[in-house]
């Protein structure tokens, strides 16, 4: 279920703007790990492929916790070419995190091959979308942790039950 979702989340950021490439990394520790990529360069991020936090634009952005619009990412400081092939570099990156609980859960990035393909509308909207991926992250935790005490409770009534019923017993 949470690889569907996951996929679903790269699907709904292709979807939303116009791009080459889009990715979804989890944070774990100190590390960004692919868990879903659509676009013209899958193949240089393999889910599963990991990617130290502060290395690159997503790096940055999982480092920082704020969105960045890279319009020419030749430019760019935080730029790291090589994530993927050097000739296949993209050129303009709008790049956001998926906060939860004020924490760095992960990132959302989407790629373009040619410079100034974002803007600042485009960050306002995948902004919105990494809001509702963290919502929907927090609405699955909770249903987990619902489903993890019904559990429990039906446990304890059921010894409660067990030594009511021994108790009745030894009184016979």
């Amino acid at each position: 279920e949470r690889e569907a979702a996951r996929r679903e989340q790269d699907w709904a950021a292709a979807d939303t703007l116009p791009c080459t490439q889009s990715t979804v990394f989890l944070a774990k520790r100190h590390q960004l790990v692919v868990a879903t990529s659509q676009g013209d360069r899958n193949w240089s991020f393999q889910e599963g492929r990991t990617f130290k936090v502060g290395q690159g634009v997503a790096g940055r952005v999982a480092q920082t916790g704020k969105p960045r619009l890279v319009t020419q990412a030749a430019n760019d400081p935080a730029f790291s070419p090589g994530w993927s092939e050097p000739e296949a570099d993209p050129e303009s990156l709008v790049v956001v995190p998926i906060l939860l609980d004020g924490r760095v859960y992960g990132v959302i990035s989407v790629e373009h091959n040619r410079t100034h393909a974002f803007d600042e509308q485009d960050q306002r909207l995948l902004e919105t979308l990494a809001s509702q991926v963290s919502q929907a992250v927090r609405n699955a935790r909770l249903f987990e942790t619902r489903q993890r005490l019904e559990t429990q409770l039906q446990s304890l009534h059921q010894v409660v039950q067990e030594q009511s019923l021994d108790r009745v017993l030894e009184r016979i």
